[in-house]
């Protein structure tokens, strides 16, 4: 029996100061409003662009009023449309409008406000109902201009182009490279290029070479010993020799 009312002893101490402590935290807030006036909301600051989620500042007045400006949430509607200056803004389809988000048109992109027109369709409502309505958006950034591979001739992945493979050129010496032009197989020949060539590096060639021999007589300034290219192609050529200039 002890036991059991010392629980209870307990059990209600910490429930009056749980009650204590709200009743604290609503005098505190009573105090904070006490001798204010009603708040005045600011226009509300989108975070990106003309419309969407944001920001208002509010004030409001009093001589004992403690916090006098605050930062509120908000959101400005997209989509709203105005008349004359300091008018009110014009009302929108009535409550029970169902629009079809899927398949709208969507207009360009207004670079100046960085926002796009979308034009939905009714879904569901009666004849009060306006058969179309149209909301501004922020643009973003299309998802073939994000794409690494977006602007490739040929192979890109939104551009369907299709080519046949061919074989590689010889390596030019001069640069190093080869080259190939495959010719279109597969796409629209209006958007796609008729040949695409690509160029890459030439893998160094395996050369092998036999002793090199003595510098030879002075010939037009400068002296030459050559070594013998045991295997390789032309591209070993070039190695073959070396020049030094002469001396008296």
């Amino acid at each position: 029996m002890k036991t059991s009312f010392l629980c209870f002893v307990v059990l209600g101490c910490v429930l009056a100061l749980a009650s204590a402590a709200g009743r604290r935290g609503r005098n505190r807030n009573r105090e904070s409003d006490e001798g204010c006036s009603e708040w005045v909301m600011a226009d509300c600051v989108p975070r990106t662009g003309d419309c969407g989620r944001g920001t208002q500042k509010g004030t409001r007045t009093g001589e004992t009023c403690a916090l006098k400006e605050k930062s509120f949430r908000c959101r400005k509607p997209c989509g709203s449309q105005t008349g004359d200056a300091g008018s009110s803004p014009a009302a929108g389809p009535p409550a029970g409008c169902k629009y079809n988000k899927r398949g709208a048109a969507r207009g360009d992109c207004d670079p100046s406000t960085n926002t796009r027109t979308i034009t939905l369709t009714l879904k569901k409502g009666g004849s009060e109902c306006p058969q179309t309505k149209e909301v501004t958006k922020p643009c973003r950034q299309d998802r073939a201009s994000r794409s690494p591979r977006a602007g490739r001739t040929g192979r890109g992945r939104n551009t369907g182009c299709r080519y046949m493979r061919a074989e590689w050129s010889e390596c030019d010496a001069t640069t190093n490279t080869m080259t190939r032009t495959m010719s279109l197989k597969k796409g629209d020949p209006d958007t796609c290029e008729p040949t695409k060539t690509v160029t890459k590096r030439c893998k160094k060639e395996k050369c092998t070479f036999g002793q090199w021999s003595g510098f030879g007589d002075c010939q037009n300034g400068v002296r030459t010993k050559t070594r013998q290219v045991l295997t390789g192609g032309d591209g070993c050529q070039s190695r073959s020799s070396k020049t030094k200039p002469c001396r008296d």
